[in-house]
């Protein structure tokens, strides 16, 4: 569960829900511009599947949801374990 984007809430709905499917780290040396040194730097995220809110709940209701496709676009994705709740 992740804080929602506050412009893109889906029904007011505060949260939103992925399974993690996997835990990774990554040595990662950035040769961009400002870059200090070349030594590696250690990048850890999640891969998870996204879930999507069916219709509304009801007042003082549990959310109800579902996973997206597994064809959609969307429905797979990554992110920093920092942002997880």
């Amino acid at each position: 569960m992740v804080l929602a984007l506050a412009h893109i809430r889906h029904y007011g709905h505060p949260f939103w829900y992925a399974q993690v499917l996997g835990i990774y780290h990554v040595n990662v040396i950035y040769t961009g511009e400002g870059n200090a040194d070349f030594l590696p730097h250690r990048l850890e995220f999640l891969w998870v599947q996204w879930y999507k809110l069916e219709d509304q709940p009801e007042t003082n209701q549990l959310a109800c949801i579902s996973f997206l496709p597994s064809s959609d676009d969307h429905s797979f994705g990554f992110l920093d374990p920092d942002d997880i709740l």
